[in-house]
């Protein structure tokens, strides 16, 4: 018979019945959980798993100095966001946001959402002053990065000390610039950088972006080693393909990009190919330092863009003012080869449109033309004035909307010019389309809820996320692949459930017909033909061409920013493909992209610049750390939980719900973890655990144990550094000192499990566990102050306990217990079945009832636990059970 010195058992007090350890545990998940952060903001977004997994990454450093490279539309703005947050947590008070213009408001609104209780201050030249001083206000400053660099702007910027700073289309960075300067010189603790694209063919330059990061690099760091070493430390980047692989789902459906030319009248075929041909005359007559260059560059694009943009221009230039002044540096940032450089350049002209920026440079070059090139323009006007009434393009882009919508699908159309918004405007009223433009907002609200058709200027839809549609139509096909990349990220993205198709709209004149199979079946591989062109689009379409892929890189691997040629570095621009077009050089030009590319792709694999996607040693990570494609999202107030909750099951034991403090040096992380089975879960797994003990579970009122019960700590360390070890081992690789100094492991519930089993022995054996059981209750009552009487010959209860400074009868004392003790040697369920005239007496006495189980009566360790008024809080069956005669009993149920 087992004894114990019962005054060495700590007495604990009775539970609550408003604990909940759902609550408690989701409530430090959301707290200190990377992946639950997004939790902490009350708007309703769900994380995915390749975010959760870079904010556990970033979680074991500190400073956090990061080039974020996902590919485009994977949220790497939520990410920083999100990255923000955390940092917050840790104490960091002030971020600067620096962003092209154009994204300025998407990323305050974004701000908003997930920040909510954060101050947001959109910063501008006139606010400066007051607002970035040595005390700044904490929060988030948002402002242009072509704002900030500004010497006068730049100083007053520099007077905060700020504790992060996030650079979006970080791939601006690296080159000798102003904005680059600008940047090196902030004094920051943390760094966040951002790019779909972060390297564009140019080593040096990519060094020198990672130079921000960290000042220890060289630039002759051009080894596969140092760029291996990089992966998962300074740079992390995911792919489409990734991502659908690691989801339960498939998050990016694939994206079917068109090239579509259509068929033109022969008014459209005189204009077009005559007006190009009278370009061509132009540049070919003057000197390739004539700023004309610009000006013919910008006919080309108006001039096929609509008539309505071509007469506009026209129309302007034959007009002339000739007095205004124009850098001509900035002016070639409007044909550029992104989004970002047209951004660059309104910012310097203070435009909103790029219709402004190009009357700009009508009024600035319109004189470099002579009385007769001005005359021949005139004519011009008066062709592209008969195109209006019988527009191809309209026509094929009319069937193409046609179609999809009696899919149920939407449409957006994207166009470069504000006059050709409002041209397709006109010609599309009947299909009722919302227009958005530099300046206009709230129209992104209004697509979602109402309407079906978008027609949006680049300006305007920049940074919107558009993925409501999935139907992309580029009413003018962009020339370069980051442009025509930048349009596809508007509604590829997720959220997208439907297959996307993009639509690059080309008329069936000599010039667009070369880029279409040039540009777009050449260098971008857009090329088997589209067999049912006609059922879908009609009669008015030439030809067709289309490429399914999954994921951007499929199409443009890489996207140099420059490329050798005829023995000069060129930039991959829209001017210098322009050119190329007009000088007759355009498959020359193309054919050394492509050359180029490939060299340049062998080299990126080769050098190992950008990680290789282990899918198998990255799942297994995200299992590790329990990670999930939906994490649970919880409105829970209670936060405290019980001590001990007891689970009937097939293994007996005790797990452990807690937390661990794990000590970097740098910063502290706390990671919320159950312990079972020498095991550790994490993250949803760990919540997943505790949700299923908490159903199943029951709180009891009294626990007592001889010993206290606590996990091995070694072994709860221990596996918590291997669960960490991939996060670190990419650090520490890299040369960062990155390693875990201590954890300490703070247990707060601990769940008693109990087996199913039954215990089969001799009833000599049963005798000496009840026996056993009975004088351990006895003992721990009389610890507790309670005089106590056996009543085993009444066969309705044990024991009688009671509080001997009662003056009062037995029955109406305050501290009175009627006592069943069930003991068991291993656990067990059947010892439960109690007798009816028990049972019926047990619920009769209510809260003055208490029934009392002790596990491990033999074994040395028994476990007391004690419940109050049982049988009307629990589930019980009615069965009957033959002993010496057959006799009715009650199974009580723990679940």
């Amino acid at each position: 018979i087992y004894t114990c010195n019962i005054k060495s058992l700590k007495v604990l007090n009775t539970y609550k019945s408003n604990m909940s350890l759902t609550a408690k545990f989701y409530s430090e998940l959301v707290k200190n959980d990377p992946a639950f952060l997004i939790y902490q903001s009350s708007y309703n977004l769900t994380p995915f798993i390749h975010q959760q997994l870079l904010l556990w990454r970033l979680s074991v450093i500190h400073p956090v100095n990061v080039l974020i490279g996902d590919e485009i539309g994977l949220g790497k703005t939520i990410e920083a966001i999100l990255t923000i947050l955390m940092l917050k947590n840790r104490g960091a008070k002030r971020f600067l946001v620096l962003v092209p213009k154009i994204l300025i408001d998407q990323w305050i609104t974004e701000l908003r959402k997930f920040l909510p209780e954060t101050q947001i201050f959109k910063l501008h030249r006139e606010n400066l002053d007051y607002l970035c001083t040595p005390n700044a206000p904490e929060g988030v400053y948002v402002i242009s990065i072509d704002t900030a660099k500004k010497d006068r702007n730049a100083r007053k910027i520099k007077r905060v000390k700020w504790d992060c700073v996030i650079v979006d289309e970080a791939h601006n960075l690296g080159g000798k610039s102003k904005r680059d300067n600008f940047v090196r010189n902030l004094d920051a603790e943390h760094k966040i950088f951002l790019s779909a694209t972060p390297h564009r063919g140019d080593p040096k330059r990519y060094l020198r972006l990672l130079k921000h990061l960290d000042p220890s690099i060289k630039e002759d760091y051009d080894n596969p080693s140092f760029y291996q070493s990089t992966h998962d430390a300074i740079l992390h980047r995911r792919t489409k393909r990734l991502v659908n692989r690691l989801e339960d789902f498939k998050v990016f459906p694939d994206c079917k990009v068109l090239a579509v030319v259509a068929q033109a009248t022969e008014t459209e075929k005189r204009f077009g190919n005559e007006i190009v041909e009278f370009l061509k005359a132009i540049l070919k007559e003057r000197d390739d330092s004539s700023p004309i260059g610009l000006l013919v560059a910008i006919l080309r694009k108006r001039t096929s863009s609509s008539p309505r943009s071509a007469i506009k221009t026209l129309e302007r230039i034959v007009r002339g003012k000739g007095d205004v002044k124009i850098n001509e540096t900035i002016a070639e940032k409007v044909l550029g080869e992104s989004f970002d450089d047209l951004s660059e350049a309104m910012e310097e002209l203070e435009v909103e449109e790029t219709d402004e920026i190009y009357d700009l440079l009508a009024d600035a070059y319109g004189n470099l033309l002579t009385p007769a090139e001005i005359q021949r323009l005139s004519e011009f006007i008066e062709l592209a004035k008969k195109i209006e009434s019988q527009d191809s393009k309209v026509n094929v882009l009319r069937e193409i909307i046609r179609y999809h919508l009696s899919r149920g699908e939407r449409v957006i159309v994207f166009t470069e010019y504000k006059d050709t918004l409002d041209y397709l405007a006109e010609k599309l009223k009947d299909f009722d389309p919302v227009t958005i433009y530099g300046g206009l907002k709230d129209v992104e609200e209004r697509f979602k809820q109402f309407k079906t058709v978008l027609i949006a200027t680049d300006v305007a839809s920049e940074g919107l996320n558009l993925q409501i549609a999935n139907v992309v139509v580029n009413y003018e096909p962009p020339w370069t692949p980051l442009k025509l990349e930048q349009r596809m990220g508007r509604v590829w993205r997720m959220g997208q459930t439907r297959e996307v198709y993009v639509y690059n709209l080309f008329l069936g004149i000599r010039a667009d017909i070369e880029l279409a199979e040039l540009l777009y079946k050449k260098m971008m591989n857009v090329q088997e033909a589209l067999k049912d062109v006609k059922n879908i689009i009609g009669e008015d379409v030439q030809f067709a061409t289309s490429r399914t892929i999954e994921t951007t890189e499929d199409m443009i691997s890489t996207v140099p920013s420059s490329v050798k040629y005829k023995g000069k570095v060129e930039r991959v621009t829209e001017y210098k493909l322009i050119h190329a077009q007009l000088k007759g050089e355009l498959d020359e030009f193309v054919e050394a992209i492509i050359n180029y590319v490939r060299e340049l792709k062998s080299e990126l694999s080769r050098k190992r610049v950008y990680p290789t996607e282990n899918y198998t040693l990255i799942k297994y990570v995200c299992e590790e750390l329990g990670l999930t494609s939906k994490p649970d999202k919880m409105k829970v107030k209670d936060e405290k939980a019980p001590e001990y909750i007891v689970l009937v099951t097939d293994k007996e034991g005790v797990d452990y719900v807690g937390i661990a403090e794990v000590d970097f040096g740098t910063h502290k992380l706390k990671i919320p973890f159950v312990y079972c089975d020498d095991s550790l879960l994490l993250g949803a797994k760990a919540l997943e655990y505790v949700k299923e003990v908490e159903e199943k579970g029951v709180v009891p009122d009294e626990v007592f144990t001889p010993e206290t019960l606590m996990p091995s700590e070694y072994a709860v360390k221990n596996r918590l550094r291997e669960k960490l070890q991939p996060l670190i081992r990419p650090y520490k690789e890299y040369g960062w000192n990155v390693e875990i100094r201590d954890v300490k492991v703070n247990v707060f519930t601990k769940v008693l499990k109990l087996t199913t089993e039954t215990l089969r022995s001799s009833k000599n054996y049963t005798r000496i566990v009840g026996f056993s059981a009975e004088k351990f209750v006895e003992d721990y009552l009389k610890f507790r102050g309670f005089e106590v009487k056996n009543r085993q010959t009444l066969r309705l209860y044990d024991l009688y306990a009671y509080d001997p400074s009662e003056d009062k009868p037995e029955g109406q004392r305050e501290r009175e217990r009627f006592v069943e003790v069930k003991g068991h040697g291993k656990g067990g369920r059947e010892f439960l079945d109690v007798p009816e005239e028990e049972f019926e007496f047990g619920r009769k006495m209510g809260e003055k009832y208490w029934l009392y189980l002790v596990w491990n009566v033999l074994e040395g360790k028994p476990i007391l636990i004690g419940f109050k008024n049982p049988y009307n809080r629990f589930k019980f069956t009615v069965k009957e059970k033959e002993v010496v005669i057959r006799k009715k009993v009650y199974e009580i149920q723990f679940d």
